[in-house]
């Protein structure tokens, strides 16, 4: 019987076996809510040492360096977020056991080393600080967050003159020209990428009520909605931290605390468009309506903007 021929259909490469075995294995002695499969706690890494958390962030390197180079499938950005956690954290120990006092605390750090890692990896520093800040949710680390991720650009582009996503693309002899992001950005639609079912606060709602929508939700700005489903406003985190520190005023509404609506998309507009509107307003979100009237149909945010064009480079690149 004759052997099959190593490009035929149903082979599998001897490199992808070869690191399919080595993350297997690597996933087998390492915990995986360490290396951020499904989600990453980051209170956890305080309960780890350091040479451990930096251990694990080469680790992560390494296993996402063998997926990409075995078989070019695999994402960059999650693995660039969960590294620069277990950095970060790492190093923030590291700070602490030499007697330098952290304001911050692990948690902190973890987030500091995700900007940091981001920015230097996609030379989108302020992409990878408003990234953060949608994840963690806490303004207040605005200033730390600027500070690393621009120290995390400046660093890498000292070091390498590309980014993860160009230099893979140059590799392959697809150097993207100048504007050919934009480009991409013009071409994708906020309808194909929004979220179409975002936590929504009613406008005639008291306050009180509104409160668990607000500390559980996953944004620093929610859409408010009369009873048709018409946006009236904006509510952002930062107002109703705000009001917490006024005396209590159990009869005040939602619409009470609302901003006035600023600037809006709609679902054909480009995420190139709503990119520059976030700009504009420095918006950590737009609220996505009806081109005709203001029902609400969806939010879209850096967040979503990001994921879209990695999904699109990579398939470009493919």
């Amino acid at each position: 019987m004759g052997s099959r021929p190593a490009g035929a259909p149903g082979s599998i490469p001897a490199r992808v076996l070869l690191a399919a075995g080595l993350v297997a294995f690597l996933y087998t002695v390492v915990p995986t809510s360490l290396l951020g499969v499904g989600t990453l706690e980051l209170g956890d890494l305080a309960q780890h040492g350091a040479l451990l958390l930096l251990g694990l962030a080469l680790a992560k390197i390494a296993a996402t360096a063998l997926t990409l180079g075995a078989s070019e499938v695999g994402g960059l950005f999650a693995p660039a977020i969960v590294a620069g956690a277990l950095t970060g954290a790492g190093l923030g120990q590291l700070l602490q056991q030499a007697g330098v006092p952290l304001p911050l605390g692990t948690t902190g750090y973890a987030l500091l080393g995700m900007a940091a890692l981001l920015a230097g990896s996609t030379h989108a520093p302020l992409t990878a600080i408003f990234v953060v800040l949608e994840l963690s949710g806490d303004w207040t680390l605005i200033l730390p967050l600027l500070v690393a991720g621009a120290l995390g650009h400046v660093t890498a582009r000292r070091l390498w003159r590309e980014s993860v996503y160009s230099e893979w693309l140059a590799r392959r002899g697809e150097a993207r020209m100048p504007g050919a992001d934009e480009g991409m950005l013009a071409r994708l639609k906020v309808g194909a990428v929004c979220e179409r079912a975002p936590v929504v606060l009613a406008a005639d709602a008291p306050l009180a009520q509104a409160e668990a929508a607000l500390r559980a939700g996953p944004r620093l700005e929610y859409p408010v909605v009369d009873a048709e489903g018409a946006l009236v406003g904006m509510l952002s985190l930062e107002a109703w931290h705000r009001l917490r520190l006024e005396p209590a005023d159990g009869g005040r509404l939602v619409r009470d605390l609302a901003a006035p609506v600023g600037p809006t998309v709609t679902e054909d507009d480009s995420l190139l468009t709503a990119l520059r509107r976030m700009g504009g307003r420095d918006a950590p979100l737009l609220p996505v309506v009806h081109p005709h009237h203001r029902r609400l149909l969806g939010v879209i945010g850096r967040r979503e903007i990001f994921a879209a064009y990695e999904a699109a480079l990579g398939g470009s690149g493919g």
